[in-house]
């Protein structure tokens, strides 16, 4: 699919998705849907908004009588051109809309009939009446034809005997390019009179921008007609389109009680109830609605939590709902409120459960906005406050959320590293952890999943001396079999027939890679013409760049009678590591002094059930003094100096502490 984004537009993209149907905002571009029509067919298209936004009209806002002025044919799909007394139009225009007022005509505000002749069509938008007179018998009927598709009943009248009804009918239309007439079927009284009026005293019209001409002169077309008589005259009364080349796009879109709710600069769009590309303004409960947060900071992202709309902007949140409670929001009834907290970046924040995951302004922290029972309020807290460093020299740049088998937010930076967030507020766990590669990260995204959703990254990586960008998915973390372990990076998996010569492996021409072959680490090779070779033919290898992974937990303290040990003199003789499902593993001080831990010791308890991996629970010694610091690294073993590439899952770390002083 052929997109107009720039690499350098990517992370201010904003999505939102229901069904088969992705709707994608930035603010330099016209929003689009991404739209599934089978399993391999997508397509992108710009979305076509023909009734508004529109800004504010210009003579409420300006007031500076600059008048526009349309010439041509008056009926929808003319193409004419539009005038402004005053230098207004930009090349960015064009593909924008315009709004127009005139004043209602004598000719267009009704038509009537008389016997059996039916009336002409009136254009009607809004409040309408019908009425009859006379003494009469027979049958009429109120005809409807929309975007002149075709004509049918709005409504029969039947008057079975003469004088027995006359007819008064209010009603309201909603829609553009609509006309009504009445007609009269045979055998009707020659007493009849029948008439139809539009009660509004101006005739709105909408025009598109083609092109331009100059700052003063565009060329149009009718996208709703014209006043018949007046829609030709100078008018003050015209409203600009909202979204434009000129006033910029929405930057983000969500959605709330069915309506399409988009957001930017300090505005947000709500469509028509059930209508996401309708956004003809009005009162009714159903009707579209723009409202402007009174605030100078600019919107970032829009999502929705609970039963309200939240919207990050630069400075505090706010929030938009219903301002009473148990009903509705409506055009007539919201409420909007700034809420404590912190600025946003422009980055889309995350829905979880009941919070919103965002980062922050100058992109250092990742922020939780829910709202706080003990304080009856919505507050901001920051999650990586235990983890400052990770945004030490950098800034977050991505963030996209994994599901299952746990909540795990990952997240990028801009020196291309990788971490992740594991996030469960139920269950108190919040836990940071990094991802380094020998590459540079540069996004990632999660595509849901059967069992376990699938986290997928894009990778800058020198391979055979050359620069290449890699679409890398990380490997599953559910396992039946050890020959299953992928714990490699950048690498292929050969599940065949056994052989001894693994090819494949292209990509990694002259890299030194880590191997695991039927679940036996094999020392490292160097890949040439593509493929290694090993000594005893396996058949399901896995070959990739190899990767330490480090467990480095927090000091160790402990609290008693004597107060805490934090900063006493201390040591840890004995570990207990609570393992799941792991093999080669070590442990020691720092990455570089490491022993290996014993798991095929017959006293341990093994409580797998996969063959040559190890779950329970084993206790190690420790050969260190005393010392105020108690660091600790558990990681897997080395082969030939590069990290095995085997299971290693760590549930718990239990130390055994002796403090002897202060």
């Amino acid at each position: 699919i052929v997109t107009p984004y720039l690499e350098a537009d990517l992370s201010q993209l904003h999505f939102e998705t229901v069904g088969d149907t992705m709707w994608i905002t930035h603010v330099d571009y016209k929003p689009r849907k991404l739209t599934r029509t089978s399993v391999i067919t997508f397509s992108l298209d710009v979305i076509t908004f023909t009734t508004g936004p529109f800004l504010t009209r210009n003579d409420i806002l300006k007031g500076d009588d600059v008048t526009m002025t349309y010439a041509g044919s008056l009926t929808k799909g003319s193409v004419g051109t539009l005038t402004s007394s005053s230098a207004h139009f930009l090349s960015d225009h064009v593909g924008s809309i315009m709004e127009l007022t005139h004043s209602r005509s004598l000719a267009d505000s009704g038509v009537s009939t008389t016997g059996t002749s039916d009336s002409s069509f009136l254009d009607i938008k809004g409040s309408w009446g019908h009425d009859t007179e006379g003494r009469w018998k027979g049958t009429t009927r109120i005809i409807r034809n929309e975007n002149g598709l075709g004509d049918e009943t709005f409504r029969k009248f039947v008057a079975a005997t003469v004088g027995a009804r006359n007819i008064q009918l209010k009603a309201t239309e909603n829609k553009d390019n609509v006309q009504y007439k009445i007609v009269t079927e045979a055998g009707m009284s020659a007493d009849f009179s029948a008439n139809i009026t539009a009660n509004a005293s101006t005739k709105v019209g909408v025009a598109r921008i083609d092109s331009i001409t100059s700052t003063t002169v565009a060329a149009v077309t009718l996208l709703t007609p014209l006043d018949s008589t007046n829609g030709t005259g100078a008018t003050k009364r015209w409203a600009e389109g909202a979204w434009s080349g000129v006033q910029g796009y929405p930057k983000s879109i969500t959605f709330f009680n069915d309506h399409a709710v988009y957001a930017g600069r300090r505005f947000g769009w709500l469509s028509a109830v059930g209508d996401f590309e309708n956004f003809d303004a009005g009162i009714n409960d159903a009707d579209s609605f723009t409202i402007i947060l009174p605030t100078a900071e600019e919107i970032m992202w829009v999502d929705t939590v609970d039963k309200v709309i939240v919207f990050g902007t630069t400075g505090t949140p706010w929030t938009l709902q219903s301002n009473k409670v148990g009903t509705v929001m409506t055009p007539s009834n919201f409420t909007i409120d700034e809420q404590a907290g912190f600025g946003s970046a422009d980055i889309q924040g995350i829905k979880i459960n009941n919070a919103i995951i965002f980062v922050d302004f100058v992109q250092k922290k990742l922020m939780e906005f829910a709202f706080n029972a003990s304080q009856d309020k919505y507050l901001t807290p920051e999650l990586t406050v235990l983890a400052e460093h990770f945004s030490n020299s950098s800034t977050v740049t991505w963030l996209s959320h994994q599901k299952n088998p746990e909540s795990i937010i990952w997240f990028g930076m801009a020196d291309g590293t990788a971490h992740s967030f594991t996030y469960q507020r139920d269950q108190d766990v919040l836990a940071y952890a990094s991802h380094p590669t020998t590459g540079t990260v540069n996004s990632g995204s999660i595509i849901p999943s059967a069992g376990e959703d699938e986290v997928w990254f894009s990778t800058d990586r020198n391979l055979n001396s050359l620069s290449v960008t890699c679409i890398e998915r990380m490997t599953v973390r559910t396992i039946t079999d050890d020959d299953d372990v992928h714990k490699v990076d950048c690498g292929v998996i050969y599940d065949d027939v056994s052989a001894t010569v693994i090819s494949g492996g292209d990509h990694l021409e002259g890299e030194t890679v880590a191997i695991l072959a039927d679940g036996v680490v094999v020392a490292p090779q160097t890949v040439t013409g593509g493929a290694i070779t090993l000594t005893t033919a396996a058949s399901v290898v896995h070959v990739g760049l190899p990767f330490t992974p480090q467990v480095k937990p927090m000091r160790l303290d402990i609290e008693s009678a004597a107060g805490s040990s934090h900063g006493s003199i201390a040591q840890i003789p004995e570990l207990v590591l609570s393992l799941l499902n792991s093999k080669n593993v070590a442990f020691g001080d720092s990455i570089d002094d490491i022993v290996g831990v014993v798991l095929d010791d017959p006293e341990l308890v093994n409580n797998t059930e996969i063959t040559d991996l190890f779950t329970g629970d084993v206790t190690v010694h420790r050969d260190g003094g005393f010392s105020i610091e108690d660091s600790i690294v558990v990681t897997n073993s080395k082969t030939n100096g590069v990290t095995d590439p085997t299971s290693l899952t760590v549930r718990a770390i239990v130390a055994r502490k002796d403090v002897t002083g202060r």
